[in-house]
């Protein structure tokens, strides 16, 4: 599962101009260059041709069948309906002339905003639903990718059920700090038995 990520916001006059043609030129020129270098690294990892293939350092691709890739992105206003399509149409157009393997399949670009991410990691930390499985159900069924990403999560039973354990221990901690520097005196129970 190669990932990309693009911080950033989209300019103003993209964001509140109300032209189409204004938000496509801030939405290519800042972020379609995101799906271009993942289809760009995706075919220099998986070239028909070994001699052009790039390698990872300890890490042999050989054994790889499927490439689910995902762009993650920051601006709220990628949250619009349409806008995984439009993205997965550009990654599209430049993998397409790239020569990979035979044996490799690409799936649809799945593009997730960071906080949806990040709550997708707290999460499957609870239990053990399976975000991969997910994102590749996803691009195999919606290919297009029109659906809500996190409407698509919350269809597995196993999604969300109870609070990930380091994000309670993280807590917990902040709590034990917080109480016992406003009020010295303080003991946490866990430390009483």
């Amino acid at each position: 599962m190669p990932l990309e990520y693009k911080g950033g916001f989209l300019a103003r006059e993209a964001r509140y101009s109300g032209s189409a043609d204004a938000f496509l030129k801030q939405l290519s020129k800042k972020f379609t260059v995101g799906c271009y270098q993942l289809a760009d690294k995706i075919g220099a990892l998986f070239a028909e041709t070994p001699a052009k293939r790039r390698r990872l350092e300890d890490v042999t691709l050989d054994h790889v069948e499927t490439i689910v890739p995902v762009l993650v992105l920051q601006d709220h206003i990628f949250r619009v309906p349409f806008l995984n399509w439009y993205i997965n149409q550009r990654f599209q157009e430049r993998l397409a002339p790239l020569s990979l393997r035979p044996d490799i399949v690409v799936r649809p670009l799945t593009v997730i905003h960071i906080q949806d991410l990040e709550s997708v990691i707290h999460a499957i930390e609870h239990s053990d639903f399976d975000f991969i499985a997910a994102i590749d159900d996803r691009a195999k069924i919606d290919t297009l990718g029109l659906s809500d990403i996190m409407d698509w999560f919350r269809q597995y039973e196993r999604f969300g059920h109870g609070p990930s354990p380091r994000l309670k221990d993280i807590l917990g901690e902040i709590s034990r700090d917080s109480l016992s520097y406003l009020f010295p005196d303080y003991k946490d129970s866990e430390e009483d038995t």
